[in-house]
């Protein structure tokens, strides 16, 4: 299954897991060479669609600015995102 951090993370990191295991906070943010990696049968094409469409759906809306945001505005940024539009969007196919 693939899943990512809210799209305020730190340090997201879009991967394909196993939904029955919690990754630790080492095996998260570890190196890339130190995770474990599962194969995907999705197109290239619609994977690329997938993720810029996460991308552009979390920062609708969302200005840059000098100092960057505190973890209060970053939490209630991603709170108020609504997923639903996106998410039926993608179960749509390209």
């Amino acid at each position: 299954m693939w899943g990512c951090a809210r799209i305020t993370d730190s340090g997201p990191v879009l991967r394909l897991g196993d939904p029955r295991k919690r990754l630790s906070k080492r095996e998260l943010y570890g190196h890339p060479t130190e995770r474990c990696m599962h194969a995907s049968s999705i197109a290239s094409d619609r994977f690329e669609s997938v993720v810029l469409g996460f991308f552009e759906q979390g920062l609708r809306g969302c200005e840059p600015r000098t100092g960057g945001w505190s973890w209060e505005e970053l939490h209630a940024y991603n709170k108020a995102l609504d997923w639903t539009e996106w998410e039926a969007r993608m179960l749509q196919g390209p």
